[in-house]
């Protein structure tokens, strides 16, 4: 078996996804028609397929240097695309290495039709799986991405055997899903498929036709349902999840999430329980919020700053500011990350509407390991920590 190599991940995050749409939509229907990839497919409305699939300089640009990078392509090079659709990934290779040696082939006559004219010699209409008119091994590399998911078995087990016959080298992505969330998802979302596998069946079949290329699997993701999660009180959640990703939207929904609270503040752990030895936490604050100041006894802990802006403020033992970082996120163009690997007070002062940040830190988590400063007020002392905090300002 071969490599489990991630080379288009990236382009596929950019993609928008509406996958509850789709689904209440007249999906036989609209796969009817998806299944012709004809015009309706690559160019028609949204429902049908891409929307629109356009070329856009440069986007496949970072793929094909992959491609090169890790499988030592240089002028001479043969290379097969199985799937090109409108050969946008081909004419970028060809930029890079322009005596490159390209093939490619696809089932749309639509898709083929309205390639790039500097690669319409060079690809032409054939389907997966009827065996390819090519010798063994004729290609240093042969590539498909997002093409056998829409196989069924018995195609399944020509178009991998014939992949794996005519390339050196193999290199195929396809849709996948890992859990029950993901392959809701994956049967919302996809209009083509034939063959709904989780990565493990995937590669039993790989294994069983007899492919031995690098692959990767293409994981429709999920917004985070942060309600199903386990509540450890109405500002804490602990994840569920085995495997998740969290976006902007989600980002979102967490501070909505905050809103509700009597504190306008949420944390999302994505350990499970407090023992685990790596404790990551999306933290939702308010401006104004008073986070007293504290130490961590033995800990190393990190901050990366999702979305806002803060000031940083680091105390010796006494109560004696001793630095100061102005952070914020990555449009802010202040310091986005900051970590303490000693025991030091440090507080936050907010200076943002909204603070999202990440932190990091070693587990367990045991109160006693927490130390507040005495010199500092206490969380219900209101009109010391509004006097507390103007002091500390006047020092910024």
């Amino acid at each position: 078996m071969g490599r489990l190599v991630n080379i288009v991940s990236s382009l596929h995050e950019s993609t928008k996804r509406d996958y509850l749409e789709r689904m209440v939509d007249d999906k036989v229907q609209c796969m009817m028609l998806a299944k012709q990839y004809d015009k309706d497919y690559w160019d028609g409305d949204r429902r049908f397929g891409y929307g629109g699939y356009n070329y856009m300089p440069g986007r496949w640009k970072p793929v094909a240097e992959k491609l090169i990078r890790l499988y030592n392509l240089k002028p001479g090079s043969r290379l097969l695309d199985i799937g090109c659709g409108k050969g946008y990934l081909l004419y970028e290779l060809l930029l890079l290495i322009p005596d490159l040696d390209i093939t490619g082939i696809d089932a749309s006559d639509y898709g083929l039709k309205n390639a790039k004219d500097e690669i319409k010699p060079f690809i032409f209409k054939h389907k997966v799986e009827v065996k390819l008119p090519f010798k063994d091994n004729e290609f240093d590399l042969v590539i498909s991405l997002g093409t056998f998911h829409n196989l069924k078995i018995p195609d399944l087990r020509i178009g991998l055997s014939e992949m794996e016959r005519v390339g050196k080298e193999g290199y195929l992505m396809l849709e996948s899903y890992r859990n029950e969330s993901e392959l809701f998802n994956l049967q919302c979302w996809a209009l083509t498929a034939e063959s709904f596998f989780d990565k493990n069946e995937w590669i039993w079949v790989y294994n069983h036709f007899g492919y031995t290329g690098d692959y990767i699997f293409q994981i429709i993701l999920k917004t985070m349902d942060f309600q199903a999660q386990n509540k450890t009180n109405p500002e804490v959640y602990h994840s569920k999840e085995d495997f998740f990703s969290l976006s902007k939207k989600d980002i979102s929904k967490l501070i909505n999430l905050a809103k509700k609270t009597n504190r306008n503040r949420v944390r999302y752990c994505s350990h499970s329980s407090s023992q685990e030895t790596l404790h990551e936490m999306f933290i939702v604050h308010p401006k104004g919020a008073y986070v007293r100041p504290h130490k961590h006894v033995d800990k190393i802990e990190s901050m990366l700053v999702i979305d806002g802006e803060v000031d940083y403020i680091m105390f010796d033992d006494i109560g004696t500011v001793d630095n100061i970082v102005k952070m914020g996120d990555l449009k802010s163009n202040k310091p986005f990350y900051q970590t303490i690997r000693k025991d030091k007070f440090h507080t936050l002062i907010i200076k943002s509407d909204w603070l999202v940040f990440l932190e990091i830190t070693n587990g367990p988590f045991e109160k006693k390991d927490t130390i507040f400063a005495q010199w500092s007020p206490q969380d219900n002392e209101n009109e010391k920590i509004n006097k507390f905090i103007a002091k500390i300002s006047s020092n910024l």
